[in-house]
């Protein structure tokens, strides 16, 4: 058991050698606390992928098979969306793309497939023409 603040704490076996010095344990709080930031620093391209992946899972700007025009002009379609990168097949050269999601949603993206992939168009006609012709 320590005393930290006036309160018992009971810790487990593995951190029993703790038990006689309190400065010890805080000693042990900052080196743990400095891992994690070394390792989240480590980490932090996969993790931003990770939730970006999870942003796009989510948000849903685009289903597999949408067509989508990229910021640098290209025409690609969506063959996957997974939780780190997404697949995509570039209709120009006939090649598969695998971009990081972390790339892929900080891009200005037009998905071309959507609202409707019908295509309407519109023409007016003068009150003056013979319909018959």
């Amino acid at each position: 058991m320590v005393s930290i603040f006036g309160y018992e704490l009971v810790l487990p076996s593995w951190l029993s050698f703790l038990s006689g010095n309190v400065g010890s344990l805080l000693g042990t709080l900052v080196v743990l606390g400095c891992g994690v930031f070394i390792l989240a620093f480590i980490l932090r391209d996969v993790l931003y992928n990770l939730f970006c992946g999870v942003a796009l899972l989510l948000d849903k700007p685009f289903q597999l098979d949408d067509v989508v025009k990229m910021e640098d002009g290209s025409i690609v379609v969506v063959k996957g969306i997974g939780l780190r990168v997404t697949h995509l097949y570039n209709v120009d050269d006939h090649s598969e793309i695998f971009i990081p999601n972390n790339n892929f949603a900080n891009q200005r993206l037009v998905n071309i497939t959507r609202p409707n992939p019908d295509l309407t168009a519109s023409s007016t006609v003068d009150n003056d023409c013979d319909i018959e012709k």
